[in-house]
């Protein structure tokens, strides 16, 4: 007799789905400068280590979520929350 094998993909679910509103950086507050402030104070957090260029693109929002994570503040959104600009000393 032959031995017979099969592959078996299972799921289990770890945690409910939490589902959190932050406010946010508005556009209006999302100058180059604020956002050259914003990569300086997040360089200084040893977080960020792309260019000073005051554009909030892929490496910044990476940084600013590590940033929030590490300090328990609201992630997983593309802006910035007010939480974190406050937390990280963005006078807005």
């Amino acid at each position: 007799m032959r031995a017979v094998y099969k592959d078996v993909t299972s799921s289990e679910k770890v945690t409910d789905e939490k589902l959190k509103w932050a406010e946010v950086l508005c556009e209006d507050n999302m100058t180059t400068e604020t956002i050259v402030e914003f990569q300086q104070r997040l360089t200084k957090a040893g977080v960020y280590n792309g260019p000073i260029d005051g554009i909030y693109g892929p490496l910044t929002e990476r940084a600013t979520n590590a940033y929030a994570k590490s300090k328990n503040l609201p992630t997983g959104s593309r802006l910035i929350s007010l939480e974190t600009a406050k937390h990280i000393g963005l006078d807005i």
